[in-house]
C-alpha cells in the first residue's frame, strides 16, 4: 500500500502545471482556453449575494431593462417571445416590482412566461397603504378568452386569474 501511495505522489509531482492564456468566459460560467479545454469554476455565495443586492438596490423605472437582462441570464429564461418580454417588463415597471427582492417570479406556464406576484408583497404594500393586514379581502376575477371552434361555436377558456384588494 505504501508503494502505491509513493508512486502516486511521484506522479503528481512530475505533472507540469501550465498557465492558461487567452481565456474566454461564457455566460454559463465556463472558461475555455485556446485548446478548448473546459475548466468550470464557481462563484462564492458572497459574491453572488453582493451582486444581487447591488442590482436590487439600484433598480428603478429607468434601468429596468438592464435588471431584466441580468435576471434572464441568471435564471436561464430562454426562448421568450417579444410580446411576453414586453408584457413582463411593463408589469414590473408599472407595479414597481423587483424580481431580485422576490417581489415577483417569472415562471413558464402553458408555453408562455408569466409574472406571479408574491403574496407577501401584496401584504406589505397593503400594510404600507394603511390597510390592516388581518382584515384584507381579495377579489378573484377570472380572465377568459373566446375562440371559435371548427364548427363556429364560441369556446370560452379561462386564461388566468387576477387577484385585487377590496377596498
Amino acid at each position: 500500500m505504501k508503494n502505491i501511495k509513493n508512486k502516486m505522489g511521484k506522479a503528481n509531482k512530475s505533472l507540469k502545471r501550465e498557465e492558461v492564456k487567452d481565456t474566454v468566459t461564457s455566460s454559463q460560467n465556463i472558461v475555455t482556453n485556446e485548446n478548448q479545454a473546459k475548466i468550470e469554476y464557481s462563484i462564492t455565495r458572497g459574491e453572488i449575494s453582493t451582486t444581487i443586492n447591488t442590482i436590487a438596490d439600484k433598480m428603478n423605472s429607468n434601468n429596468i431593462y438592464e435588471v431584466w437582462k441580468a435576471y434572464k441570464s441568471m435564471y436561464g429564461l430562454k426562448g421568450m417571445d417579444f410580446a411576453s418580454e414586453r408584457e413582463i417588463l411593463t408589469l414590473l415597471q408599472i407595479n414597481n416590482l423587483n424580481p431580485f427582492k422576490k417581489e415577483a417570479y417569472i415562471i413558464p406556464f402553458n408555453g408562455r412566461y408569466t409574472v406571479v406576484v408574491a403574496y407577501q408583497t401584496l401584504l406589505i404594500r397593503a400594510y404600507e397603504a394603511g390597510y390592516n393586514r388581518y382584515t384584507l379581502e381579495f377579489k378573484e376575477e377570472p380572465v377568459k378568452t373566446r375562440k371559435f371552434d371548427f364548427k363556429g361555436n364560441i369556446v370560452e377558456r379561462e386564461v388566468f386569474t387576477v387577484y385585487s384588494l377590496i377596498s
